[in-house]
């Protein structure tokens, strides 16, 4: 899969030392890890905010800081604790990146993220799930060609995100875009196309969603729970009462019946 963003060798403070991974263009990647990983400063570093020299690769170039404001058009990063806007409201916000092109995918976002009825309503009237929202559908009208989420699914139900994470998924495949994303919560990364899973300074496990969370025994070692249908499975699996990983609970009881 040729990679659309990579880091070679990088190297910052005592997190990174010389540590590579790259990511592939067009795909929807999750990231995750124990905490104090290094997960928010990979997504500061690969947004460019923390501008390392040598180390980071788009479309197989360097990008040097002379590059910085042609890269930030066409790489978005949301950290929830750093979210800005410069107007009042959406309503206003919005108007900067409204065109003739872009309105009817305007009009799909807000009522995919439910966000009609709150455009007059000021930013700070609003919780941090509102704001995220706002932000993602904002941009998303600039049609990055990567976009790199930071933990978002911490601010939202279970229920909340997965409606989210497929409204993600359609504009993903529609747009041809790149979507990075780190997780404390492994279950958020289930039907993703690829999971890292990183840990002191390495590439501890990658590869498909399932294949990975398979490993349950090496996960628990590095303090990775696996989501409980997962782990079922995983442990049905083992005595041979199911064939393979199965996320519903119903379908599930049916197998284990036949």
């Amino acid at each position: 899969m040729e990679p659309i963003i990579s880091l070679k060798n990088l190297t910052y403070l005592n997190v990174f030392n010389n540590f590579s991974i790259s990511f592939p263009k067009q795909k929807f990647i999750a990231i995750s890890g124990p905490n104090n990983c290094g997960k928010t400063t990979l997504i500061r570093i690969l947004s460019g905010n923390i501008f390392k020299s040598n180390a980071l690769i788009y479309n197989k170039k360097y990008l040097e800081e002379e590059n910085l404001d042609d890269y930030f058009k066409l790489v978005k990063e949301i950290i929830p604790e750093e979210l800005t806007f410069f107007y009042n409201n959406l309503e206003e916000e919005s108007l900067s990146f409204l065109t003739k092109e872009n309105k009817e995918t305007y009009t799909k976002l807000l009522k995919a993220f439910s966000l009609s009825k709150i455009k007059k309503i000021a930013f700070k009237d609003l919780d941090t799930s509102t704001l995220i929202k706002i932000k993602l559908l904002l941009l998303l009208l600039e049609e990055p060609k990567v976009l790199l989420l930071d933990d978002v699914g911490l601010y939202f139900t279970k229920e909340e995100f997965s409606k989210i994470l497929k409204t993600l998924q359609a504009y993903q495949k529609e747009k041809k875009l790149t979507i990075i994303m780190t997780t404390s919560n492994l279950e958020e990364t289930i039907y993703l196309d690829y999971l890292y899973i990183i840990t002191k300074n390495t590439i501890f496990l990658e590869g498909k969603p399932l294949e990975v969370l398979e490993k349950d025994n090496i996960l628990n070692k590095i303090g990775l729970p696996l989501p409980f249908m997962i782990d079922l499975s995983v442990k049905l699996k083992d005595y041979d009462l199911v064939k393979k990983i199965e996320l519903d609970m119903d379908r599930m009881v049916d197998e284990l019946w036949k």
